[in-house]
């Protein structure tokens, strides 16, 4: 069920590609290093963006995944959000630091254990909010990040006990606040 809910979003908000427009993907490497299911018993995470770039109009369309697991008896984990950001970049884009605003959408789907009957439960939930960031270009590659400030306005809120829920963007609260601060990207 969340790979078509996933799918649906996905292919609901995707941009149409003209010429002018060019792609980018970026990663998140110090989400391997600080990845918070292996504070409660090992996991794995997986982050990244596909981004489609006007740079003679300023627009960024870009669409971040996040995934982490874990599939520990005690205190199992599935978080997968995805989102859409829309994003107006200053100026129009160039070779070095670039500042955007912009808005985003987000879903989110949480497996985990609940907080009062300590049961394996699920949630699916819808945020929207504002996003405010920068991007370095360098020829190809790029080098961004951002803070995001929104809410959830469907879906469970501090229904889940596990502390990586908590700890991976704050997905289990009402309040979305979201901090990257060095993605590496490629434009082709």
């Amino acid at each position: 069920m969340k790979w078509i809910i996933v799918i649906l979003t996905l292919l609901i908000t995707t941009p149409s590609v003209a010429a002018q427009y060019t792609h980018g993907i970026a990663i998140n490497p110090f989400r391997l290093f600080i990845n918070p299911t292996s504070l409660s018993g090992g996991g794995e995470t997986y982050t990244g963006t596909y981004s489609i770039f006007n740079k003679e109009q300023g627009i960024e369309h870009a669409l971040p995944v996040l995934y982490a697991s874990q599939k520990n008896d005690n205190n199992p984990l599935d978080l997968f959000t995805a989102e859409y950001q829309w994003r107006k970049y200053v100026q129009p884009m160039n070779d070095g630091i670039n500042v955007y605003w912009g808005g985003f959408t987000k879903v989110a789907y949480i497996e985990a254990i609940t907080r009062n009957n300590y049961e394996l439960d699920s949630t699916v939930k819808l945020g929207v909010g504002a996003v405010l960031g920068w991007t370095y270009f360098k020829n190809n590659a790029y080098l961004s990040g951002n803070i995001q400030f929104g809410r959830y306005i469907s879906g469970e809120n501090s229904h889940f006990s596990h502390p990586s829920v908590n700890f991976t963007d704050k997905n289990d609260r009402a309040l979305i606040v979201s901090i990257e601060l060095f993605k590496f990207g490629y434009n082709f």
